[in-house]
Parts: C-alpha cells; structure tokens; sequence
C-alpha cells in the first residue's frame, strides 16, 4: 500500500480517471537570469527546499497558482507552473509570480506573504498578503490580460489574513470575505466597487475556513476548535457588524478544518489538520460522504491542499515530510458527480474507504456554540465504515487476543492473590502455636522434688575421734 496518503486515497476512487502529473523531491525556482540569482543570494537571500511547503492552490486554464508557507526560505512566496508538462520528463520549476521583483523582501510596495488564493468568474487571480512586518494587502492580477496589476488594497494593519471566498452579487459588485490567520472572532468584507472593507464579528468562538456557495447565497464556515458546520445569508453580512444566529448545518468527524470549497454542484469539500481524508457535505441532498486511508501514518499538518477549476477538474497538491516524491500533484475530473460512488468498490482498492451517503435532517438554527438538536450533536450524523475484510480480520484477531491477554492476566492476579492469603493463613497458624507453646510452659510447671538426705559427721567431729 502506497504510503503516500492522497496519492493512494484518489487513485483508488473507481468514479474517475486520476492522473499524477507531477511529482517533486523537492521544489525548485525558475530564475530570470543567473544575475538575478546570485544579486538575490549577495543580498542575504536564502534557499531551503525542505522548508517548502504548499499553502494555497488556484488554477486558470493551463496555470496553477500556489502560495508557500516558510516565507522567508524561499525568493518568492507566491509561484505558478504549467498544468501539464511541456518538455522533458522532470517536473517543472517553480515561476515567481508576477514576477521576482514583485516579491522582494523587506519591499511594502510588493507581495511580502501570500496566503488564500481565489480566481473568478473573469479570470482575475485574488492574492492576500498577510504583509509580515508590513501593512496587509488585497492583491488582484488580471490573468486574462496579461497578469496587470488591477488592483491593491491596503489595509491599515498586518492583519495576518488568512482564507478568501469570493461574491457575485446582483449589483454587479465583487465582494471578498476574508478570515485571519489567527483563527479570529471577526470576518473582513470587502466591497470591489468601493474599495472598501468592513469587520463583522461573531459572539462566538474562533472560525478559519470559509467557502461561499453561489446556489444558496451563503456563507459556510467551520468553527476551527469544534467539528460544527455553521452557514449565513451574505445578504446579512452586508447589512451588519456581528454575527449572532448563524444555522448550524451539520457536524464533521474531526475539528480544525483549514480548508473548504464548493463545486458547482453544490458539494462542500473540506479538509482538516492532521487527518487523512476529504470530507464532503451535499447541502442540495442534505448528505455527507468521508474518504479516507485505514492505517494511514501521515507525518504532515496540512497533507494537502485543493482547488477547483472552471471545467469541474480538482487539482490537489500531496505534501510529506520525507523523500522521494515530497509534494505531488493530482488531477480528478469531478464533474457533476461530486464523490459520488460505490463504498465497497472504493474499499476493493488499496483499502480506501467512502461511507455512503446517508440523509441528514436539517440543523435548526441555534446560537453559537449551543446544540438544541440533539440529532444532530456531534455524534448524530452517523457515517458508515465500509467492509475491508483484511483489516476487519486483523481487528478481530487484535480483539480476541487482547480479551484473552486480559482475562490471562486477570487470572494470574487472582491466582497471586490466593497464595499469598493462604501463606498468610499457615503463618498465622504457625505464630499462635507458638504462643499456646509458650503460655502453657509459664502456668502448668509441677512443684520442685526434694529428697530426705542422711546426715553425715562432719569432718572436724571425725578428727577429734581418731585423737
């Protein structure tokens, strides 16, 4: 079984043709000419590929876009390749997007640290830029002409932004809801038309992952220490400055989901810290399918990353933290069918299991963090765990043998037990023998015996005899 965990998890899925099209032992940069690489090393630059790791994906047509964590181990922190390989078989090199410069340390004016990445519906690539140790920004580059600049926001603050999820609405306005990195109490929304933004808050706890979905009009956000789903009309958050009776949707097998999406179909993908499995939540057919690898021993945080693109293909980055074949990039044509397949064909192939869908009511609205439906806590969503006959034996076979070690063990803790009382009992016999012993020679001795000597002369009665 391929260790590396989303490589095995997609290719087993039998609803669609999965492709791997790249695959990195570690990344490496395009430069624009050998001057530029030696002036960005002079300067102090630095270069650690093992620190490189996938942040955010975007796709436009034959582009992807990715953000990288470790800001500083790298010349750029946002890059792009190509979709498919153009020459040669090794995997291509990572371009500084929109370019070097545009990425220079230390520079305010340009991307210091780029995190959610969004493409819209006219080909324009969204970029927030947490700043680091200058002020946070909106970034927004026409792809279709050209990669210009069309836009940057500045805020007043390092505001450690976070994920994006992007609007249509019908006033032919774009708007951006933007969470922190700190897993904040608050939503940024901003306003293309009028290059404003304002901050609306929750009474609640700390929320990360968002994702809007366009059938609905409605925001969905995960509350990142909980496993609870939770949604809002946008139609409320253009209207106010806090957050207080959001619906409650459903609830996730895990807690701390960094990442959400939806495809056109109305299907909700989402992604959790230190777990190996895609989630899904059909909020059409009110239903929730689970992928995962049984045994998986996946080392990374974040193990993947994920984004959509306008034809119904989903693009996921792998991430490990061992070599070979470190990052990997995956493709899937998703279509209209959205993880829908069949839970025991999936679990014939290399052990991935898909519960089936399984109908959930719908969540009444509550309070932010209250339950007052206790169908729907967070055991109430029951997912079903497919039948994979090797591992379900070795349970079974772990099971009994563990039953009989217990019971083993028990016995011999009796058994211990029984000896050492009836080893106490024999002293304890032995200790009051010797007591009646001792007390019977103190009080029934018999009385001394003398005998009636004869008397004799004594010896000076003889002398005086003799003379």
């Amino acid at each position: 079984m391929d260790r590396f965990l989303l490589t095995t998890l997609l290719l087993s899925l039998p609803f669609a043709h999965t492709s791997t099209i790249y695959e990195w032992d570690e990344f490496d940069f395009n430069w624009p000419s050998e001057q530029s690489k030696q002036k960005y090393f002079k300067g102090g630059g630095k270069f650690e590929p093992d620190d490189l790791r996938p942040n955010f994906l975007a796709v436009y047509e034959e582009r992807i876009f990715l953000s990288l964590y470790q800001r500083w181990s790298a010349p750029s922190t946002l890059v792009s390749f190509p979709t498919a390989i153009t020459s040669g078989p090794a995997p291509p090199k990572l371009t500084p997007y929109p370019s070097l410069e545009m990425n220079e340390k230390g520079n305010c004016r340009v991307i210091q640290w780029a995190q959610g990445l969004q493409v819209d519906a006219l080909g324009r690539l969204w970029v927030l830029d947490s700043g680091f140790n200058c002020p946070s920004k909106i970034w927004i580059f026409n792809l279709v002409h050209g990669d210009s600049i069309e836009l940057s926001y500045q805020f007043n603050q390092s505001l450690e932004l976070y994920d994006i999820a992007l609007e249509k609405t019908q006033e032919d306005d774009w708007l951006a809801y933007i969470t922190h990195e700190s897993e904040s109490k608050c939503l940024i929304v901003f306003s293309l038309n009028n290059r404003r933004s304002k901050t609306v808050c929750s009474e609640w706890k700390k929320f990360k992952a968002i994702a809007f979905s366009s059938l609905e009009k409605k925001l969905f956000f995960s509350q990142f220490d909980s496993k609870e789903l939770y949604s809002i009309s946008t139609e409320i958050l253009k209207t106010t400055s806090s957050i207080k009776h959001p619906n409650r949707i459903v609830s996730w097998q895990a807690v701390n989901c960094y990442r959400m999406l939806f495809d056109n179909s109305g299907v909700l993908y989402a992604a959790f810290l230190k777990q190996t499995y895609i989630e899904t939540w059909n909020a059409q057919k009110l239903n929730k399918n689970r992928f995962f690898l049984n045994g998986g021993d996946y080392l990374a945080r974040t193990p993947f990353t994920f984004a959509l693109d306008t034809s119904g293909i989903m693009w996921i980055m792998v991430y490990k933290t061992w070599k070979p074949s470190r990052h990997k990039l995956l493709r899937i044509p998703i279509g209209d069918n959205s993880f829908s397949t069949n839970a025991s064909q999936v679990c014939r192939n290399g052990g991935i299991c898909v519960s089936p869908t399984i109908p959930t009511a719908p969540a009444r609205t509550t309070i932010f963090g209250t339950d007052k439906n206790p169908e729907l806590s967070a055991h109430g969503v029951n997912d079903t765990y497919c039948d994979n006959k090797p591992l379900l034996f070795l349970n079974i076979v772990l099971s009994c043998w563990n039953v009989f070690s217990l019971f083993s063990i028990a016995s011999q803790i009796l058994w211990f037990r029984k000896i050492k009382k009836t080893q106490d009992s024999i002293a304890e016999i032995k200790k009051a023998e010797r007591r009646d012993a001792t007390n019977r020679a103190s009080t029934d001795s018999p009385d001394p015996i003398y005998e009636e000597i004869e008397s004799f002369p004594s010896t000076s009665a003889l002398c005086e005899t003799r003379y």
